[in-house]
């Protein structure tokens, strides 16, 4: 496959804990470009039996321009790749991936149709409602505007975390039918243990133990 000399020694040794196998001397060290393609092939022969395969690659603000280069490589070189990535919005958090490459996104590989854009907006109060009816098994109408207004606040609009607080709500059994008919928070009960933890102040230990008491309850 063509692998820069001494890279795989140098990957077996780090990655791998190959700490027996013996580290090659090389008068020059491998090209940045070298070693981005070879990375790409290994994943390309690695698929290549596939109809098709779906790369997806989820925050990619935050991915380094090294690893987008082997993307970029993974996209121009692969015949049965499809890579779905998404990210925050451009306006707030920019990709440190190539201009060029990206001028070629956006100009020439989008007028042959081998990328597109799909801008997701956040989920409105309705859709709120709609999503808190279904997890809840009422209809829409039979929940409460705090119940709802909360849901939405605390989510921003943005499905998973809408989800999770639903799902949290169930699960710990907050929510229960109002005098007035409407399905709303348990009362006396904190609703703010159903939000997401990733919207809270807590430390690394509170979101460990929340996740494991999660897993737990699940199992």
């Amino acid at each position: 496959m063509n692998a820069p000399e001494g890279f795989l020694e140098i990957v077996g040794h780090h990655l791998l804990g190959d700490t027996k196998g013996k580290m090659l001397k090389v008068e020059k060290a491998a090209e940045l470009d070298d070693i981005i393609a070879f990375m790409a092939q290994v994943f390309i022969r690695s698929t290549a039996h596939a109809d098709m395969i779906i790369m997806a690659l989820d925050d990619v603000h935050w991915m380094d321009n090294l690893s987008w280069k082997v993307v970029q490589c993974i996209f121009e070189t692969s015949q049965n790749i499809l890579i779905v990535i998404g990210s925050r919005p451009l306006a707030s958090h920019s990709l440190s991936v190539d201009d060029e490459f990206w001028e070629c996104l956006t100009g020439e590989y989008k007028e042959k149709k081998l990328y597109t854009e799909i801008r997701l907006g956040p989920l409105n109060e309705i859709d709120v409602r709609e999503m808190a009816a279904i997890t809840l098994s009422c209809e829409p109408e039979d929940l409460s505007d705090d119940f709802c207004d909360d849901v939405f606040v605390h989510s921003g609009g943005m499905p998973y975390f809408a989800s999770e607080i639903l799902e949290n709500c169930v699960r710990k059994k907050q929510c229960e039918r109002l005098e007035n008919g409407k399905m709303g928070w348990l009362a006396g009960e904190d609703q703010v243990s159903c939000f997401p933890i990733h919207l809270l102040n807590c430390d690394c230990d509170f979101v460990t133990n929340c996740r494991m008491f999660a897993i737990q309850s699940e199992s």
